[in-house]
């Protein structure tokens, strides 16, 4: 987290956008609700990578917080992960804003700023 306190500091008045490979963080969320490669799974992956790019954030929270809540029987190990990922997102809340920064042509993902960079 260390990398947005700096930028709160340095950039108070900035627009700090999560980089849209948070969609990763879904997928672990997604393969320890339903398992990997299962119906289910895409079903998840796809609301919530919808509502992840044009939804109200809270939808996305939503969406995770409904497994953590659920009386599933879980491991030690998948509970603690699940928190993990809920954690990350609620972490993130304020950085979730791909829909209002679409308008603006900017990219949802690092990808063009990474590679711009690698050619200084």
């Amino acid at each position: 987290m260390w990398l947005w306190d700096l930028a709160e500091d340095r950039f108070k008045d900035a627009i700090k956008t999560l980089d849209f490979l948070a969609r990763e963080h879904l997928h672990t969320v997604a393969n320890l609700e339903h398992g990997a490669g299962t119906e289910a799974n895409r079903g998840l992956m796809k609301r919530t990578t919808r509502d992840l790019a044009g939804g109200p954030q809270v939808w996305v929270l939503g969406h995770l917080e409904g497994p953590l809540s659920s009386e599933r029987q879980r491991t030690v190990h998948e509970r603690e992960d699940l928190e993990r990922e809920v954690a990350y997102f609620r972490s993130h809340r304020d950085h979730l804003n791909y829909q209002q920064r679409e308008p603006e042509g900017s990219p949802p993902g690092s990808g063009a700023i990474e590679s711009s960079a690698s050619n200084f």
